[in-house]
C-alpha cells in the first residue's frame, strides 16, 4: 500500500483568475480619457512529501507524530516542554504549502494632443493582500486514516497527525547586530509557535502613483524629447499573529516608501528606417519581505545580545529598510529594413542598497553599499525567405561592488540567444537556444558557476478553429548547475540544476 501511495503524496493545485474593465472616452479631437480597473488572483496549494533526511518526529514520550491539537514548546513566557522529540521509524513526513494573493487596482490617464507634442497625466492605485503558510504532517498516518490521497487532502482528518519538526525554543537572528541576538519563537499573544507550523503569514500593500510626461515633437517630428516624472507612495504591512516566514514569530508592522522618480528620453530619426536614442531614469526596488518586515522581531521576544527591534539593518536603534535605488542610462541605435532589423545599445546602472537572495533559503540580504552594472546589448533578425526568420541576440555585462570591486552574485557575464522561426500557412515551427555566461554563487567571488545553455523546439499545426502543438524543452538534456545556495555555510551547499529534457503537448480550440 505504501509503495503505491508514495506517488500520490506530491501534487499541486493552482487557481487563477483575471478580470479587467476599460472605459475609453474621446472628449474632443485633442483630449481623451482612458480608465482601466482590474483584479487578479493566484493560489498555489501544494502537498509534498519530504526527503529521507527529514525525520518524522513526535513528543519524546510518544511513538507517533499525531494525537495533539496543541503543543506548548518554548523557553520563554509561553511555557516549556521537557525532553526532546524522537524520530518515528518508517513514517514519511510531508507538508502542505499555500501561496495566494488577490491584487486589485485602477489606472486613469488623460492624454492631450497639442501642436508641439503630446502630454499625458494619470493616477494609479493598487491594493494587494497575501496569505502564505506551511504546516508539517505525518503522511503515513494521514494515509492510514484516509485523509490524504491523490488530489485529496482533508484538513480535519490531518489535524491530529502533525510532524513536530520545526525549531522548538529560540532562534538566532542572523541579520541582527550583534549576531548573537536570539529571540523566543512566540505568537503575538505570547504563546509558543507550534512545532508543526513553519509559518502562517498575512501581508498586504497599498500604492498610489501619480505620473505625467510630455513628448515634444520637433524638427518635423524627427526629434522627440520626452521628460516625465512619477511620484509614488508605497505602504506594505505584515499582520501575522502566528508566525512570519523568515523569523517564525508573530509580527505586526509596516513600512512606507515615497520615491520621486524622474525620467527622460530623446529620439532622433536620421532616416525613416534608422534612429538613435538615449534614456535616463531613476528607479527603486523595495526590500524583500525576508530582509525587512519578516525580521521585525518584537522587543519582548529578544533574550540576548540586543534590545529593541531586531531587523536586517539598523540605524539609531531603529529598523532601516532602504530600497534598492538605481540611476539608469542607456543609448542605442535602431534600424528597421525590409529583411534586416538591428538594435544595438549600451547601458550603465548605478545602484545602492543592493539585495542578494540565497536560493537555498529564499532569505534576502540588503547591502548598504553601491554597485555598478554596465554592458552592451545587440539584437538582429533577418528574413531569409517568406515565413522564415533567423534571430540572434546577446549581451556582454559586468556587475561589480563599488567597494570590493568583486563580481556580484548570480550576475552572468554574458547572455545570448540564437534561433529561427518559421510561420507559413497552418504550420509554425521554432527553435531557440539560450546561453547564460559565467557567474558566481557568492559575493566573495569564491564559488564559480560555469556557463550553461538550453534549447527549446516547438511546432504546431492549425486547421480551422483547431490547433495542436508539441514543445520540447531542454532538447539536449543539459542538466548543468544554475545556482548554488549557502556556498559559505559550514554545511553542504545546495545545488540547483537545469531540469532535464521534458515534453509538452497542447490542443487549442477557438470559439
Amino acid at each position: 500500500a505504501f509503495t503505491s501511495a508514495r506517488k500520490d503524496w506530491n501534487w499541486t493545485n493552482k487557481t487563477t483568475d483575471f478580470e479587467i474593465a476599460r472605459l475609453q472616452w474621446n472628449i474632443n479631437s485633442n483630449l481623451s480619457f482612458d480608465n482601466k480597473t482590474y483584479t487578479y488572483f493566484y493560489k498555489n496549494f501544494t502537498v509534498s512529501a519530504e526527503d529521507s533526511t527529514t525525520p518524522c518526529t513526535g513528543i519524546a514520550s510518544q511513538t507517533t507524530c499525531g494525537g495533539y491539537s496543541t503543543l506548548t514548546i518554548g523557553s520563554g513566557p509561553g511555557g516549556s516542554q521537557s525532553g526532546a522529540a524522537q524520530t518515528v521509524p518508517g513514517h514519511i513526513p510531508g507538508y502542505t504549502k499555500v501561496n495566494q494573493y488577490r491584487t486589485s487596482g485602477n489606472i486613469a490617464q488623460l492624454t492631450l494632443k497639442t501642436s508641439i507634442g503630446v502630454g499625458k497625466v494619470g493616477f494609479w492605485y493598487e491594493h494587494s493582500t497575501s496569505h502564505r503558510y506551511r504546516y508539517d504532517y505525518d503522511f503515513t498516518q494521514g494515509f492510514n486514516n484516509g485523509s490524504i490521497a491523490d488530489g485529496y487532502f482533508n484538513f480535519a482528518g490531518m489535524a491530529n497527525v502533525f510532524n513536530y519538526k520545526e525549531a522548538a525554543t529560540a532562534k538566532t537572528a542572523a541579520t541582527a547586530t550583534p549576531a548573537s541576538t536570539t529571540y523566543n519563537l512566540l505568537q503575538l499573544n505570547g504563546s509558543p509557535v507550534p512545532a508543526y507550523v513553519a509559518y502562517d503569514e498575512y501581508t498586504s500593500w497599498d500604492q498610489y502613483q501619480g505620473f505625467g510626461e510630455f513628448a515634444f515633437k520637433l524638427l518635423d517630428d524627427k526629434l522627440t524629447i520626452t521628460p516625465g516624472i512619477k511620484i509614488q507612495t508605497f505602504t506594505r504591512k505584515i499582520n501575522t499573529p502566528l508566525a512570519a516566514q523568515s523569523s517564525r514569530v508573530g509580527i505586526s508592522a509596516s513600512d512606507s516608501y515615497k520615491p520621486t522618480l524622474p525620467y527622460a528620453s530623446i529620439n532622433y530619426l536620421i532616416k525613416p528606417n534608422l534612429s538613435i536614442y538615449a534614456q535616463y531614469a531613476k528607479g527603486f526596488l523595495i526590500p524583500a519581505l525576508s530582509a525587512s518586515l519578516e525580521t521585525v522581531i518584537p522587543a519582548s521576544l529578544i533574550t540576548l545580545g540586543a534590545s529593541g527591534t531586531v531587523c536586517s539593518a539598523k540605524s539609531g536603534g531603529k529598523c532601516n529598510f532602504n530600497p534598492t535605488k538605481t540611476t539608469n542610462y542607456q543609448a542605442g541605435l535602431v534600424y528597421a529594413g525590409d529583411r534586416l532589423n538591428l538594435d544595438i545599445d549600451g547601458y550603465y546602472i548605478q545602484t545602492s542598497n543592493s539585495t542578494f537572495v540565497d536560493p537555498s533559503t529564499g532569505i534576502a540580504t540588503v547591502s548598504q553599499g553601491s554597485a555598478t552594472y554596465q554592458g552592451a546589448e545587440a539584437q538582429l533578425s533577418y528574413v531569409f525567405m517568406k515565413g522564415l526568420t533567423g534571430i540572434i541576440n546577446g549581451s556582454l555585462n559586468t556587475a561589480k561592488d563599488d567597494t570590493t570591486h568583486l563580481w556580484l552574485a548570480q550576475a552572468p557575464n554574458y547572455t545570448g540567444l540564437i534561433g529561427a522561426v518559421y510561420n507559413k500557412g497552418p504550420i509554425k515551427l521554432s527553435y531557440l537556444h539560450k546561453f547564460t555566461g559565467r557567474q558566481f554563487a557568492d559575493t566573495a567571488q569564491t564559488v564559480r558557476i560555469a556557463p550553461y545553455s538550453n534549447g527549446i523546439l516547438a511546432g504546431s499545426y492549425t486547421y480551422r478553429n483547431f490547433s495542436a502543438g508539441v514543445t520540447v524543452y531542454n532538447v539536449f538534456d543539459d542538466q548543468s548547475t544554475t545556482k548554488i545556495g549557502s556556498p559559505t555555510s559550514t554545511t553542504t551547499p545546495l545545488y540547483f540544476f537545469q531540469t532535464g529534457r521534458s515534453y509538452e503537448a497542447q490542443v487549442k480550440v477557438k470559439f
